[in-house]
């Protein structure tokens, strides 16, 4: 039975694949409740997440069950299963205790259970429905224990094995295809607990970006392997595409950078209470050399080794106009800006006055006594459009590290977000979002998060996903709407909606968004232009007089 209040959430597998509803779900980590309905039987399966990690799941046609799966392993026969059924307990407790199961065997074939039927969500057809309930619990009381495998690896896992059945699979390669991939500094790749050949490909691609046509000329690995791996690395933000948002999984205040696949130790998962530990490997360093483009390349193993763009480079050819950005470390300057704990300071003092290449190096008190500006003097003040055209000056593919300067990290929140609107209004996404993540930060360091000017800023940054090329329009109304019920006075969730609502062709709805921001904010013209919008579009429709008011309601 579904809960009785309304759902968070609801559409079907065609618009949001079941991988992106558990990305969202795990990002956001939300408790609550995923009702599944198949479409031809109408059979519905019922999934508990919390904090957005999978931890029941029930099948409404019986699949997997575990009497089944005891008797497969040959741990009991079925009349065994038969007869613990009757007695009406928990049928791996009644096994346990009557003696005819060891517990370890029993966690270990919960564990298989679970996978089993998780994987079987990423095989549903397209037309399958769902309906997602925050904070229902109609399923905790429901089996034993609650499972705890990595949710990280359960997508790795389901997407290994169906993947290609996602309706965003193919659409999703094929916009990468021309796409150097790169992992990002904080890619949390050792839990997704992967294969060898998978684990291959993460390794190439940390020694070198590349597209995926070159990741094909990989020998021992199937191009099938490879467009699975890549699609979980994108859905999953794990490469950097400089939107500069930090991978589902990470940690906000981690500053490790996982450049250097090569040292990844892989840990094995713990996934029940007494389940087998199944080690995946012993985590040491590659020592494999790569067969690609008729070439070999062998992992490194000295992580003190500088990426290629600096060893051709040397740092004493720099020029001295260099702004204090481009002074940090290269490894340091990896750290996506949105979540990076700030620049050394030291760093930009040391290289505010270099000497020139080949010249002599004057004494450094003469020099400090004949300028009236020391090294050290503070930066004057900047304004926002300024310090955004300083850092969108910079040539070449701008990765989201290098979006947002340290200047513009130094602006209060207010400047921040009055940045974002003019970058969302000018288009550029990228450098809208970057900047949004910045004052994201600022406000969750205040603990002002919850509060008007955290809940405007969380709006921006929403708005500023949505103008991506491929935005997931009904997960950013989703949060919206969340937005809207925590306060309802806020304008920029309630323009931000209604935009979203006419992009997904729910006018009526975006008509009713536009009218309350007009109620809050009667000065507003970008709800006066699109109310405007919909009028006309009703007008045209045939839509006029009391019919038109009557279907608006």
């Amino acid at each position: 039975m579904l809960p009785q209040t309304p759902p968070m959430a609801e559409g079907d597998l065609a618009q949001t694949p079941f991988a992106h509803l558990a990305v969202y779900l795990l990002d956001r980590r939300l408790t609550g409740e995923l009702f599944v309905v198949e479409p031809e039987t109408e059979v519905t399966h019922a999934l508990r997440f919390e904090r957005g990690m999978p931890v029941k799941v029930r099948m409404g046609d019986g699949y997997a069950r575990l009497g089944e799966l005891l008797v497969e392993e040959e741990l009991v026969t079925a009349d065994v299963v038969e007869g613990a059924v009757l007695t009406g307990g928990l049928l791996g407790d009644v096994l346990v205790l009557s003696g005819k199961v060891e517990s370890a065997q029993l966690e270990e074939v919960l564990d298989r259970q679970f996978r089993l039927r998780m994987a079987r969500m990423f095989e549903l057809p397209v037309e399958t429905t769902f309906k997602y309930f925050d904070g229902s619990d109609t399923l905790k009381d429901y089996g034993g224990d609650p499972a705890s495998i990595d949710p990280l690896e359960l997508l790795w896992q389901g997407i290994r094995e169906n993947g290609e059945k996602s309706a965003f699979f193919e659409p999703t390669i094929e916009r990468l295809s021309g796409t150097d991939l790169k992992l990002h500094p904080q890619a949390c790749i050792e839990r997704f607990n992967l294969e060898e050949d998978a684990l291959l490909i993460a390794e190439v691609i940390s020694l070198e970006p590349l597209p995926i046509s070159g990741l094909y000329e990989v020998e021992g690995i199937s191009p099938d392997i490879i467009n699975k791996f890549v699609y979980l690395l994108a859905i999953t933000r794990q490469l950097d595409l400089g939107r500069g948002a930090l991978p589902v999984g990470a940690e906000p205040k981690s500053s490790s950078s996982l450049a250097n696949l090569a040292k990844v130790r892989l840990e094995s998962r713990v996934h029940r209470v007494g389940a087998a530990v199944d080690a995946p490997g012993d985590g040491e360093r590659s020592v494999r050399s790569v067969k690609l483009k008729g070439r070999t390349v062998i992992p490194r193993n000295d992580e003190s080794v500088p990426p290629p763009a600096t060893v051709e480079k040397p740092a004493a050819a720099e020029p001295a106009a260099q702004p204090a950005t481009d002074a940090t470390p290269p490894v340091a300057a990896e750290a996506p800006a949105a979540a990076a704990e700030g620049s050394k300071p030291a760093e930009p003092a040391k290289s505010a006055a270099p000497s020139k290449p080949g010249g002599p190096t004057k004494p450094a008190e003469p020099q400090a006594a004949k300028g009236p500006k020391p090294p050290s003097a503070p930066r004057p003040e900047v304004s926002p459009a300024a310090a955004a055209e300083a850092a969108s000056s910079e040539p070449g593919e701008e990765s989201s590290r290098r979006l947002v300067s340290d200047t513009i990290r130094a602006l209060p929140v207010p400047a921040l977000m009055k940045l974002a609107r003019e970058k969302i209004h000018e288009k550029e996404a990228t450098m809208a979002a970057a900047v949004c993540e910045t004052a994201l930060k600022k406000v969750t360091e205040a603990g002002q998060l919850e509060e008007l000017e955290g809940l405007e800023v969380r709006a921006l940054h929403v708005w500023a996903r949505s103008l991506d090329s491929h935005p997931e329009l009904k997960s950013l109304a989703v949060e919206l709407d969340d937005l809207v019920r925590q306060r309802d006075d806020v304008a920029t969730s309630r323009f931000v909606r209604g935009l979203l609502r006419m992009r997904l062709g729910n006018e009526a709805s975006a008509e009713s968004d536009f009218r309350r921001v007009l109620e809050l904010e009667p000065g507003h013209e970008g709800a006066r232009r699109e109310l405007r919008a919909v009028e006309t579009a009703g007008v045209k429709r045939g839509e006029s007089g009391f019919l038109k008011r009557l279907l608006r309601r």
